[in-house]
């Protein structure tokens, strides 16, 4: 049995997945009049992409809990 190299192993993966750019903040909001919440969102979300889908999932629970903390100030009043 021959131990392969890191250059002839192979993985599972046989498609290249395609290089997505993305917009800077200000021309985010430029092109889709968005308020400045969301491109910093946005701009999060961007960032998080580029780390990896943990970082993407865990962007996407504080977008939910920025969400949720606004609709109860407007509900019961701020903390």
């Amino acid at each position: 049995m021959s131990e392969k190299t890191p250059a002839e192993r192979r993985t599972t993966v046989g498609k290249k997945i395609p290089v997505v750019t993305v917009a800077e903040p200000a021309e985010a909001a430029g092109l889709a009049d968005l308020p400045l919440e969301a491109t910093v969102a946005m701009a999060d979300v961007a960032g998080a992409i580029k780390d990896g889908l943990l970082a993407f999932a865990s962007t996407g629970l504080v977008v939910m809990f920025k969400m949720m903390e606004a609709e109860l100030a407007e509900r019961i009043g701020p903390r």
